[in-house]
């Protein structure tokens, strides 16, 4: 899993990720990107659970799909993410973001696993994945002058009821927080916030690759 919290809204949608990908027993795997740009129909695709699955979808629709928008992309998804998910055993979601020509809108999709990833809307506002124990930062961002500093501390916040869970039970939350902005007239990205333990990872990763025989450059 990993952080996914975004602010969707009809102008504009922002995003956020760690950079942390674990091995299937939870030890820190390596650094990577979690989302994708794709300008030539105006989305930002972006994921949660196996990266497998995320970097294939990404692939396919680079290599093999011909669409226009967010909205034509939409109806293929979940037939392509069933057959790209067989033999992964990883709980995987995917969400779009993009912009709408027809109705001149932001909107998003969210595709689940769980649920044979059958599309599903996104409403405006806050999503904020893992969820529990954050509750009142989220309620916060209504209110504050600078919602990307909130969802800042909710990320925070994140990591730390992440680090205070058993092994087994961790999301697996690290290495730096990424922010993508996409409005009509820009894309920004920005790596917002490093966490303190990304050093001490990246030598865990170093380790583990050692140790099944990978090779360093």
């Amino acid at each position: 899993m990993s952080i996914l919290n975004y602010m969707l809204d009809p102008s504009s949608v922002a995003i956020i990720t760690d950079t942390l990908a674990s091995t299937s027993n939870g030890k820190p795997f390596k650094y990577i990107t979690k989302l994708f740009l794709l300008p030539h129909i105006k989305t930002i695709v972006v994921g949660t659970g196996c990266i497998d699955l995320l970097i294939n979808w990404y692939v396919k629709i680079q290599k093999d799909v011909i669409v226009k928008n967010i909205k034509s992309l939409d109806e293929i998804t979940t037939n392509c993410l069933n057959d790209l998910y067989k033999n992964i055993e990883i709980d995987s979601s995917v969400y779009h973001f993009g912009y709408d020509n027809d109705i001149d809108k932001y909107i998003g999709f969210a595709y689940r696993s769980k649920n044979l990833f059958k599309s599903e809307n996104l409403i405006y506002g806050v999503g904020v994945k893992p969820g529990n124990g954050v509750e009142e930062l989220i309620k916060n961002i209504k209110n504050t002058k600078d919602p990307f500093e909130e969802l800042l501390n909710i990320t925070k916040k994140q990591k730390e009821i992440d680090d205070n869970k058993n092994h087994k039970d961790r999301a697996g939350i690290g290495g730096s927080i990424i922010l993508c902005i996409m409005d009509k007239l820009k894309y920004y990205i920005d790596e917002l916030f490093v966490f303190d333990d990304f050093q001490d990872n990246y030598i865990k990763m170093l380790k583990n690759i050692k140790k099944e025989g990978g090779i360093l450059f």
